[in-house]
């Protein structure tokens, strides 16, 4: 029992003697933490006005994060009294466990196959990439939502990116009927594609017979963007495709059916 007594009153007066360092140096993390957090988030910010780079990025906020809170946890120790020289041989080893462990690990961290900017489609969404982290991928859709897609998901699945290369090329199928002039109907979607100037000439643009299908003869167009203009192009195309085969009296066909009928004769 006089044991005990006796720790209680060493551990007493040490809380007397380092109590408020002891309490400072907690105020001081957590301060650290909170502060370095904010930073860090607004430092990334002003790299990304800087730089499309996403590795860059990463690098550079991840390196100067660890810096920030090793600061933080040898201005702590500092407070509580520990020797300048051990906070010295601390930072100085965890910078060198860091870059070390950096070094051994990068070629096996996975890399997302899209930069900041890029128009994809992951994750079962068609987007535009605002940011990613190492956790998420933030995707802006077309219609105006904001998806956050975890990059385990994008990892495992199919990923669509329409950036790594420039052009793009645009696939049209159009019906006509059987009763129709086929050649003329050619004709017109190749002078449709022709009069486009953001259709491109390498590769050329083709028209060609696709299927002799069940409810009319099925053509293909097939012609080069750029990228940005892909989406433009190809609902601009379908629409004076329409109005030119109205005018020249060429018909969509619906699905149809031709029924018989039979009467029996008794």
């Amino acid at each position: 029992m006089q044991k005990e007594i006796q720790e209680l009153s060493n551990m007493a007066q040490l809380m007397t003697l380092y109590g408020r360092e002891v309490v400072f140096s907690l105020i001081i993390v957590v301060a650290g933490l909170i502060g370095t957090r904010y930073f860090i988030k607004y430092f990334r910010l002003l790299l990304q006005r800087l730089t499309t780079k996403q590795p860059l990025i990463s690098g550079v906020s991840i390196s100067l994060h660890i810096f920030l809170l090793v600061l933080v946890v040898a201005f702590a120790l500092h407070k509580v009294g520990v020797d300048a020289l051990l906070i010295r041989r601390i930072i100085v080893a965890t910078a060198l466990a860091a870059v070390g462990l950096y070094v051994i690990l990068r070629p096996y961290m996975p890399t997302l196959p899209y930069k900041v900017g890029n128009m994809v489609e992951a994750g079962g969404l068609l987007g535009v990439v605002e940011a990613t982290t190492l956790i998420h991928t933030r995707l802006r859709t077309f219609d105006g939502k904001v998806v956050f897609v975890p990059n385990r998901k994008i990892l495992n699945e199919n990923v669509i990116n329409y950036h790594v290369t420039p052009n793009r090329q645009i696939r049209l199928k159009v019906s006509i009927h059987y009763r129709d002039e086929l050649l003329k109907a050619k004709r017109l979607i190749a002078e449709i594609m022709a009069e486009d100037p953001r259709i491109l000439n390498e590769p050329a643009a083709r028209v060609f017979l696709l299927n002799l299908a069940d409810n009319g003869v099925e053509l293909a167009a097939w012609s080069w963007v750029r990228n940005a203009d892909y989406w433009r192009t190809r609902c601009d195309l379908l629409e004076k495709i329409k109005l030119r085969f109205d005018q020249e009296g060429i018909t969509i066909p619906f699905p149809q059916r031709d029924v018989h009928l039979y009467s029996e004769s008794r």
